[in-house]
């Protein structure tokens, strides 16, 4: 027998009957669990209200308190050089929205509880401000106060979607995507768009 087994008896041997009872029934207890099958996550049924999660019910809090916020936007914006398959940036994008629910997901405020609904199908829009004809100066400054502009523009948690976008385009293209805190942060930009076509 093993010195940590002689112990521990050692020790149970100096207990009183009644916690040496507690102590047999809290493993027989741990045993029992032990040998039972572990219970799966179901998948939720098609249509079934869905409750908030724990960011979510943060987030609509803070827009139930202070209406038009821009403080849980997640903004990213990145130049782009070159010519850009605007066609392969937007498929990027609808498959991002695609995969992740919580992209397209809105919320729904039933006898004063909020609930998520989650869309089927979402298309993410990516409107185009072309400043070309303007100075590379005036360019640059537009361009900044555009994405500035974009970036303070609440999101409506009622209807979504709760991802946008824009492109800027000038010699360059500015694409700015903005999403709310709803989840953790997501891997929107590191699918990279193919830099072809116009």
């Amino acid at each position: 027998m093993s010195t940590s087994a002689l112990n521990i008896r050692e020790q149970l041997a100096g207990l009183s009957p009644a916690k040496r009872a507690l102590i047999e029934l809290k493993l027989l207890k741990k045993q029992a669990a032990a040998g039972e099958p572990k219970p799966l996550i179901s998948k939720r049924p098609e249509g079934a209200p869905v409750p908030l999660s724990f960011y979510q019910q943060g987030l609509w809090v803070l827009s139930q308190l202070m209406p038009g916020t821009s403080l849980y936007h997640v903004p990213k914006a990145v130049r782009l050089e070159g010519k850009l398959d605007v066609a392969a940036l937007k498929r990027t994008l609808d498959h991002l929205v695609e995969r992740h629910e919580s992209l397209r997901t809105s919320f729904a405020t039933t006898d004063g509880v909020p609930l998520q609904v989650i869309n089927k199908r979402l298309e993410v829009e990516l409107p185009i401000v072309e400043l070309s004809e303007l100075s590379e100066s005036e360019r640059e400054l537009e361009a900044r106060r555009l994405l500035r502009e974009e970036v303070r523009r609440p999101f409506d948690l009622a209807h979504g979607p709760l991802i946008n976008g824009l492109r800027v385009k000038s010699m360059s293209h500015s694409l700015r995507i903005g999403r709310t805190n709803s989840k953790r942060c997501l891997p929107l930009l590191n699918c990279r768009p193919t830099m072809r076509g116009h």
